[in-house]
């Protein structure tokens, strides 16, 4: 995995995209995080891992597998991509008692398929860098990407494609001249100010 990470922070700088001092990113002490700080990390992670987001059926909605013996505690379930899946009953988000969307590092099969590294992710980390935002204005439901829907009115949904569209025209000039600071662009701030200020509880 390090030597993923390496290649990765050398392909980034090659782009452009990270300086000379991001070489020294392993060797460095971890920087302590605000919670604005994490929730940034997490969306980061949301458009990276886009494929391992999952909905959550809370524990008291989840039915028991028969194969359990009597009394055993069984986790809550996820949907994802390639159907359904447990979290894995050492991680802490295995008793989400709420509906809400998940990012898990691994899927493993074991009893049966468990999923683990989980973290509730928000609805606007899915919004900005899911899949194809599509707009239902009778049922007033936005959705990404056919799997996931949010109850909002068809405005939210608009504003997203808008927002999308803007991040995609900075990046291709941040690709066209890879020097180019996007740190005071308008839409960067935007997307900055909601991924921070966005309440979402949870792992």
């Amino acid at each position: 995995m390090e030597g993923l990470q390496k290649e990765l922070i050398k392909l980034m700088e090659v782009a452009g995209f990270s300086d000379h001092q991001s070489n020294n990113m392993t060797s460095s002490p971890a920087p302590n995080l605000s919670e604005a700080d994490v929730l940034v990390l997490k969306a980061i992670l949301t458009a990276g891992l886009y494929d391992n987001v999952g909905r959550v059926i809370p524990k008291t909605q989840s039915p028991a597998d028969p194969s359990d013996a009597p009394g055993t505690e069984h986790s809550c379930v996820v949907e994802t991509v390639r159907g359904t899946a447990c979290i894995h009953p050492a991680s802490v988000t295995r008793n989400l008692s709420r509906p809400c969307l998940l990012l898990y590092q691994e899927k493993v099969k074991l009893s049966r398929v468990f999923l683990s590294n989980c973290s509730v992710v928000s609805p606007i980390s899915i919004m900005l860098f899911g899949g194809d935002i599509s707009v239902h204005h009778r049922q007033r439901l936005v959705g990404v990407d056919g799997r996931i829907y949010f109850r909002a009115p068809a405005r939210v949904g608009v504003i997203f494609k808008e927002l999308r569209s803007s991040v995609d025209t900075a990046l291709e000039r941040k690709l066209a001249e890879p020097q180019l600071s996007l740190e005071g662009d308008p839409t960067v701030r935007i997307i900055l100010e909601l991924i921070r200020t966005e309440n979402v509880s949870g792992i």
